[in-house]
């Protein structure tokens, strides 16, 4: 019996030590992030945003799709694309389109990232919240982000 326990308490912690941790930082996430935006590379935008993120761009694509004709001349107009373009629209394109057109306003958290450094890092669990500086000064705004798949995401405001 002795024996059995010890093997057990061998395997358990041998398991918590074992346990993978995340393979990129926080830090390393929001340059990743921020490099992505700089070049509009929307793929690896959408690589590390959160499932719950993905999950509001999916049904703000399907509302955009769905939308009456006088909605669509709107959206159409807010979000810089053509009515064509919101007849395909999925998640990712949606937040393509979200993304470049807040870029367009200065003080957009869009645009503010592109100029953003990384400053420092709370990491709470499977939270963490980034705070990030202009100009060597510690900004309001941070990314919330969590931890999904052992990979750390950034989880948006709506979402």
């Amino acid at each position: 019996m002795k024996k059995r326990v010890s093997v057990c308490v061998l395997t358990l912690l041998v398991s918590v030590g074992c346990a993978s941790r995340p393979t990129e930082s926080p830090e390393e996430v929001f340059t990743s992030f921020k490099e992505a935006l700089q070049k509009d590379d929307f793929e690896t935008v959408w690589q590390h945003v959160c499932a719950l993120t993905r999950d509001e761009a999916e049904r703000n694509a399907k509302a955009v799709r769905e939308a009456d004709t006088r909605e669509q001349v709107t959206i159409a107009a807010t979000l810089h694309v053509t009515r064509e373009e919101m007849k395909n629209m999925d998640g990712r394109a949606f937040l393509r389109a979200q993304a470049t057109a807040a870029m367009t306003h200065p003080g957009s958290p869009w645009s503010l990232i592109r100029k953003a450094e990384f400053g420092r890092v709370e990491i709470e669990g499977a939270r963490a919240v980034v705070y990030v500086t202009i100009d060597g000064k510690e900004q309001g705004h941070c990314l919330r982000m969590v931890l999904e798949d052992n990979q750390w995401r950034i989880r948006f405001a709506g979402s």
